[in-house]
């Protein structure tokens, strides 16, 4: 497999995977634990892209598996 086509896979997942590992990144660089409500209410202008943006490549992801043909 070229090397490019692994990240063309795993590129998409970029968002949802930043945004479930944000509290450990956060936990490790401050000691302190939030969870995702509280990092929704103090960081809303970095936790609400990721979350959109995860939402549509997972929606993206559910309607290119349903209309590729068989």
């Amino acid at each position: 497999m070229h090397r490019l086509g692994r990240w063309g896979v795993l590129w998409p997942l970029a968002p949802a995977l930043l945004l479930a590992g944000l509290p450990r990144l956060l936990l490790l660089q401050t000691g302190r634990y939030f969870n995702l409500g509280m990092l929704a209410r103090a960081m809303p202008e970095l936790v609400i892209p990721l979350g959109i943006c995860a939402a549509l490549v997972f929606l993206n992801s559910v309607i290119r598996l349903v209309s590729r043909p068989a």
